[in-house]
């Protein structure tokens, strides 16, 4: 028996397991529904997306961007300037360092991690919706 493409494989495979083994083929091909809707788990694979997405890896993402990218150098840069003396010349000068240098600082990072982690949210779910439901002008 010639088992090549050109001899239709499938077929003459199916046909000796019923001639010879008395076997029943049945064709799956362009009925089968893979994924996670032929187990009905749609529905949970959405709702893990935005709950595992929107609900932690994206604030954490935006949280841990902030820490690198500003946070951390900023924290260098208020060290070193209280090596040097800077918050003893605020203090001086009758200001307080603290409400001078680090508050604004702690506040800029907390508004660009909420604003960071709000913003990518929003992209998620709308990503999220386009997703299931289509791009639909109606």
């Amino acid at each position: 028996m010639n088992y090549t493409e050109d001899t239709l494989v499938q077929q003459t495979t199916a046909n000796y397991l019923e001639q010879q083994l008395n076997w029943d083929s049945i064709y799956a091909y362009n009925n089968e529904c893979l994924g996670a809707l032929s187990y009905g788990l749609s529905f949970y694979a959405l709702e893990m997306v935005v709950r595992v997405l929107v609900l932690e890896l994206i604030p954490l993402t935006a949280a841990l961007f902030v820490a690198v990218r500003y946070s951390i150098p900023r924290g260098s840069e208020l060290y070193k300037q209280r090596i040097r003396g800077g918050f003893d010349t605020l203090s001086h000068q009758h200001k307080d360092p603290i409400a001078q240098e680090l508050l604004p600082s702690v506040v800029a990072g907390v508004f660009a991690v909420l604003t960071l982690a709000a913003v990518s949210c929003v992209v998620a779910l709308v990503l999220a919706y386009f997703m299931v439901y289509g791009f639909t002008t109606a």
